[in-house]
């Protein structure tokens, strides 16, 4: 399971949005960059990947959030048929 929090490793830095959504942040040198993905299969091995940017502020932006919620909300409807 994804955890909750940002950990303290640098290796791995998730956290939770919100419903089924995490972020994990990744430090390049020039940038940094945000993956907001969600655990998907029958034991939440798969990782979603839902949309990626480059952040530039603290706060991720409410509306990378809801595009990422559409986007999860349509594979979900798409898989169940």
């Amino acid at each position: 399971m994804v955890r909750p929090e940002w950990s303290d490793s640098q290796a791995v830095n998730t956290r939770h949005l919100r419903g089924e959504l995490y972020e994990v942040r990744a430090e390049g040198m020039d940038a940094s960059y945000r993956l907001l993905f969600a655990e998907e299969g029958t034991k939440g091995r798969i990782l979603l990947a839902l949309h990626a940017f480059s952040k530039k502020t603290q706060k991720t932006p409410p509306q990378v959030i809801e595009l990422a919620a559409r986007r999860l909300s349509d594979w979900q409807r798409r898989s169940a048929r």
